[in-house]
């Protein structure tokens, strides 16, 4: 599996960018929102979901890994694939997907393209049990220096990590936590050490 790529944008697309990887120039999938930040000719570090079909296999990319989460989560319910997976990472961000799969928001989660009000349902139904609603949580916990695994443990479960796989990913980072913790440095920390697992 392709899980990451760097390189340089040689051209861009209406849903994704041609990068320059050295011998070899792939076209990558991305949500709207970055396509826009992104320009030919930046240098790019993405994480990516490789998605194979019969027909095609179609490489995802995402400079965030806990988007690549999200996208992975959102495809294990009936009937949403990658389209409509990429579809709710343009129309909002993982904290606003994951408060309004946890607070049952279907009027929020249709406003992705293709995604009907029975899907949205079925996301909530299959989902709202593995996510948590840490826009607050996580928030409030951050503030208070010594609750940073608190707010990691959240951000973790919110895409999908059980509870005692995002403490395990607490404890191996504890050491980069430092007398003033950066808990979105630490939340990717965590995050990297369960995509090694």
């Amino acid at each position: 599996m392709i899980a990451m790529i760097r390189g340089t944008v040689v051209s861009l697309g209406a849903d994704h960018a041609v990068v320059d990887i050295g011998p070899l120039a792939v076209q990558v999938t991305c949500a709207l929102p970055l396509l826009i930040r992104t320009s030919v000719g930046d240098r790019v570090h993405w994480w990516t979901a490789l998605v194979v079909r019969e027909d095609a296999w179609t490489l995802y990319g995402f400079d965030e890994i806990s988007q690549k989460a999200m996208f992975e989560l959102v495809q294990t319910v009936t009937g949403i694939g990658p389209r409509i997976a990429l579809a709710l990472l343009s129309a909002m961000s993982v904290e606003h997907l994951t408060s309004a799969i946890a607070t049952e928001n279907l009027t929020t989660l249709i406003k992705a393209p293709g995604l009907g009000r029975k899907g949205a349902q079925r996301l909530v139904l299959e989902l709202k049990d593995k996510v948590v609603a840490v826009s607050g949580e996580a928030e409030s916990a951050s503030l208070e220096m010594g609750n940073w695994r608190q707010a990691v443990t959240a951000g973790l479960m919110s895409l999908g990590w059980s509870q005692r796989e995002a403490e395990q990913a607490c404890e191996a980072i504890s050491e980069q936590a430092g007398p003033e913790p950066d808990v979105g440095a630490l939340l990717k920390a965590a995050l990297q050490t369960l995509d090694r697992a």
